[in-house]
């Protein structure tokens, strides 16, 4: 079992709320981690994958809620949100800290019309699938060390990590961080990604969202997935799956909604006339992308995929965004592209308004070109860029002279494996 780099926070914020709230995709170890904390907070677990706790919560709600009385968890309260009316009714009468710590693999407040909001009681969480953090066991955080006025932070990381080689980016990409899949091999893990999108994901499509065109979502996802990393065209979508425009818009909304994919929007702030407003699609995990793809980490070692870009932005959006997750400091993830095609993979914000951007490149040498992104968005940006980074497929973290002075980085992708 891993251990779960967002248990403290989850669990600083359950002792400290009435409700928690931890949303993510479905397999992505939300079951394990609220077993654990159950465990060692001795409190009930319950989970509405039972069918009999599941009927009785449906049927006699209210019955439910003054039955099994907190502190407890309850798992997978997406399948019963006739609960939360009396859940809202019981922290409003007890008034308490650490009353319900609940899960859910989707966003459902979006998605079923819940009349009652839990605005003001409820600290929401989110669980990404493992981060190489995770699965290696290392201390350091990768957002923490960006922000850290120290870079040293960071020189010291990469000599921790074992064996650095860019082709061990590429093996990652393909198994994803699914926890169930890190110790599988190819062939299984397609059998189960297979499994994942027939049986878990289309049976909540049809469960959750009323939905009858399952073989449209299945389309369209590997649609997506051929356009991670890129800006989101819905209209280009729409033609060629052809369904109309509204249609695919909310069957996007619902894949957001259960945390397969995520829209990152444009950094814009003092630049607002010259950004284009397209949000930038990515995926949640890289092994997913590579399943539908039919791409294999030997296809991506040896370059022999148009995808090898957009993947490995991708893996390293998702590295970033799951550290960001737990992180002394988090950060916001934008985009950035303006009207004359000038672009930046990812814009990171801290809460103190440090900006850092960051690109990701394939290859080993960088040239001058390859930061006229970077610095073109100096050029045009009204405050102070704190530094920036370019992932790059390298085995060595070190600074690149520019002609703007700025502090601009290079750092091997393999930080992040």
């Amino acid at each position: 079992m891993f251990y779960r780099k967002a248990q403290n926070k989850i669990l600083k914020g359950f002792q400290n709320g009435r409700i928690t709230i931890i949303n993510g995709a479905r397999q992505c170890g939300k079951t394990t981690l609220v077993r654990q904390i159950a465990k060692e907070q001795n409190i009930p677990y319950i989970t509405l994958d039972d069918t009999k706790k599941l009927e009785l919560a449906k049927n006699n709600a209210q019955n439910f809620i003054e039955f099994y009385t907190p502190p407890i968890v309850i798992d997978e309260i997406q399948y019963a949100p006739e609960l939360i009316p009396y859940i809202k009714q019981k922290v409003d009468f007890e008034n308490k800290k650490g009353m319900y710590l609940l899960t859910g693999s989707s966003d459902f407040y979006k998605n079923t019309k819940i009349t009652e909001s839990l605005a003001g009681r409820m600290l929401h969480y989110e669980l990404f699938n493992l981060s190489a953090a995770e699965i290696n066991n290392y201390q350091d955080n990768i957002i923490d060390m960006i922000f850290d006025k120290d870079i040293s932070k960071l020189i010291n990381f990469g000599k921790q990590i074992k064996h650095p080689n860019i082709n061990d980016v590429f093996q990652k990409i393909t198994v994803g961080g699914f926890p169930e899949l890190q110790n599988l091999d190819t062939e299984i893990r397609k059998i189960w990604f297979q499994s994942y999108l027939q049986s878990r994901i289309l049976k909540d499509v049809e469960s959750f969202f009323d939905i009858n065109k399952e073989h449209k979502i299945l389309d369209l996802i590997t649609i997506l997935a051929a356009n991670t990393a890129n800006l989101l065209n819905i209209n280009s979508i729409a033609k060629t799956i052809q369904l109309d425009f509204k249609t695919i818009k909310k069957y996007i909304e619902l894949l957001e909604a259960m945390y397969l994919i995520k829209r990152i929007p444009p950094y814009s702030k003092n630049i607002t006339k010259q950004v284009i407003k397209q949000r930038k699609l990515h995926f949640t995990d890289t092994g997913l992308v590579s399943y539908l793809l039919n791409i294999s980490s030997k296809q991506l070692i040896n370059h022999e995929t148009e995808f090898i870009g957009s993947l490995l932005e991708n893996y390293i959006f998702t590295e970033l965004a799951k550290e960001s997750s737990y992180a002394d400091n988090p950060v916001k993830i934008y985009h950035y592209r303006d009207l004359r095609k000038n672009e930046i993979d990812f814009i990171l914000q801290s809460a103190d308004n440090k900006i850092v951007p960051i690109e990701v490149k394939t290859k080993s040498e960088i040239k001058p070109k390859d930061i006229s992104g970077i610095l073109n968005f100096a050029e045009n940006f009204s405050g102070k860029i704190f530094r920036a980074f370019v992932f790059y497929s390298g085995k060595e973290l070190m600074p690149m002279p520019n002609k703007a002075g700025l502090n601009i980085y290079l750092i091997p992708s393999h930080f992040l494996v």
